[in-house]
């Protein structure tokens, strides 16, 4: 962990010697960044049986995503902190949604989209708005920035944003691979 210049503290994780991720982090948000509701319109998911494979087709720049709504139980709020192992007393303390509870819902959005063979969670750039309460109800909306393909692999870069009511919790620049080129290799 160090202390940037610019007000972001900057974290990087190791094991034996070898970097294995880079992350940072920072109390500062420009508001006029923040995602307005009404550009996250409702939409619905298609039905598990009218889902297509990804494909670039199926994943337009600025395509609108399925958006669903929830409600984070205390039951569903404790189940995720045991899976993960989290003890930090904060959660159950104060009763709020753990960020990587959050963070799930920009991996679902596009599993709950289109169809996935194996595929893999790249980065996220996360930005907290405010906190979710056990017993709120909330949505997650999101939208296709991008899809691309890199080194043979076909990458999508989601904007996914989770809204309680017309309250922001939480914004996301989600980027995933959804076809691994070792996939299209074998097929």
């Amino acid at each position: 962990v160090e202390d940037g210049p610019d007000g972001h503290m900057k974290l990087r994780l190791t094991s034996a010697g070898q970097e294995c991720a880079e992350g940072a982090a920072s109390l500062k948000h420009s508001f006029q960044d923040q995602p307005r509701l009404i550009d996250f319109p409702e939409a619905d998911l298609p039905p598990l049986e009218d889902r297509k494979p990804a494909a670039p087709a199926l994943l337009p720049s600025d395509k609108i995503m399925g958006s669903f709504e929830e409600v984070l139980t205390e039951d569903v709020a404790q189940t995720y902190l045991q899976d993960v192992r989290d003890q930090l007393p904060l959660y159950r303390k104060h009763q709020v949604a753990h960020s990587g509870f959050l963070l799930r819902r920009a991996n679902s959005i596009l599993k709950d989209n289109v169809l996935l063979g194996p595929w893999i969670h790249v980065e996220s750039h996360v930005k907290h708005w405010s906190t979710l309460k056990v017993g709120e109800s909330f949505a997650t909306r999101g939208r296709v920035i991008e899809a691309y393909e890199h080194k043979g692999h076909r990458f999508v870069d989601l904007d996914v944003t989770i809204w309680s009511g017309e309250r922001l919790v939480m914004s996301v620049m989600h980027r995933s691979i959804y076809e691994p080129r070792q996939v299209r290799e074998h097929a």
